[in-house]
């Protein structure tokens, strides 16, 4: 049920059935397993000396790549709520989206940096971009049908330091399908189909929010997003892929913008 993470020795991936795995690559049947109350959906992510592991009953583990969870070393966090979207790494921390309405900043022991509340569920995974303005969190709330707000992106600066107990979002927008790429000064987006189904690339000032240009991208049914090594890349910043239904891709940079 999820995507497949690997090491040097062992393969990594969830089931519907609520269990981890890791098989060893030249084997057939695995080394060991874990049991979650959940089914996982998210994809097991290597950070650190773990394999972490979130399930849909709220928990992420952190567990040991050769021999599963152990009494010393290994760990667990619950959340509020089912963990449904991929987890995101940058530096020393594991970002968790939770459907209790939370963004989460985990360190590798587990234990919580800080947390962000939004207006609804996460469950899009965080994305993490340094900028020029410093590190940034991208989250995505769904649509909240019950108190009338739509899908929502959350622009969230990351403080320094270790110990810090919230983060606060500087601006935010509304009816986001996805985050797409990051530019110099640009935050690409793509937005929510509107009545007609029309398909819009939105670039906004990544200090605030304002739209500073629009493309129609009507035609492209995927366009994947480019995290070009959470900014570090300097020759992927700005860069779209865009494929269309005939599969042909075409490529759009900051500059031919």
């Amino acid at each position: 049920s999820t995507p497949v993470a690997a090491n040097e020795s062992h393969i990594f991936l969830g089931s519907d059935l609520k269990r981890a795995y890791a098989v060893p690559k030249n084997l057939k049947v695995e080394d060991w397993t874990y049991l979650t109350k959940g089914r996982i959906e998210a994809r097991p992510l290597l950070a650190g000396d773990k394999v972490v592991f979130a399930s849909h009953d709220g928990s992420v583990t952190g567990l040991i790549p050769s021999v599963g969870w152990d009494k010393v070393r290994s760990w667990k966090f619950n959340t509020g709520d089912r963990i449904r979207s991929d987890l995101a790494f940058h530096d020393r921390y594991i970002f968790v989206g939770s459907a209790d309405y939370k963004v989460y900043c985990l360190r590798l022991d587990g234990t919580v940096r800080w947390s962000f509340v939004a207006q609804a569920a996460i469950n899009e995974s965080p994305i993490i971009y340094n900028t020029s303005a410093g590190l940034h969190a991208f989250a995505i709330s769904d649509e909240n049908k019950l108190k009338g707000l739509p899908r929502t992106l959350f622009s969230l600066p990351l403080p320094k330091g270790d110990y810090v107990a919230a983060v606060f979002s500087s601006w935010t927008l509304e009816y986001v399908k996805k985050v797409v790429s990051i530019g110099k000064k640009n935050l690409y987006v793509l937005m929510e189909p509107g009545a007609s189904g029309e398909k819009t690339l939105l670039a906004v000032d990544i200090a605030t929010g304002k739209e500073a240009f629009r493309l129609d991208v009507a035609g492209f049914n995927f366009i994947p997003n480019n995290a070009a090594d959470f900014g570090r890349r300097s020759t992927e910043r700005g860069r779209i892929y865009l494929i269309s239904k005939t599969g042909a891709i075409q490529v759009l940079g900051e500059k031919s913008l």
